[in-house]
């Protein structure tokens, strides 16, 4: 008998072998599916933050020509108010010289 229960016993030990193998197999397994997901989120991640490099110096470029707008309407209506100066001036010489005929 004692043949037998040590034949049982190494049939035992190969068989939780064999399931250690196997989980150890299913870990590496993990650990590569893990390091592919990784590897994605890392890209999303690279990807986001140069979207949001780029959208904040879009909105930086918008502000600066939003500024060039503001200084460009002041300019304008500088220059409005000098010719309707000039075009009172205008009308008010006309005026005089159309009275004194």
């Amino acid at each position: 008998m004692p043949d037998v229960e040590a034949s049982n016993g190494r049939v035992t030990l190969a068989i939780i072998q064999s399931d250690i193998k196997a989980i150890g197999t299913k870990l590496d397994d993990l650990v590569i599916e893990q390091r592919e997901v990784n590897a994605k989120v890392n890209g999303v991640q690279l990807e986001h933050a140069t979207c949001k490099a780029h959208m904040e110096g879009a909105v930086e470029n918008v502000q600066g020509d939003l500024k060039d707008v503001k200084y460009d309407v002041k300019g304008m209506k500088s220059k409005s108010n000098a010719w309707d100066i000039v075009n009172s001036a205008a009308v008010a010489i006309a005026t005089v010289l159309g009275i004194s005929k």
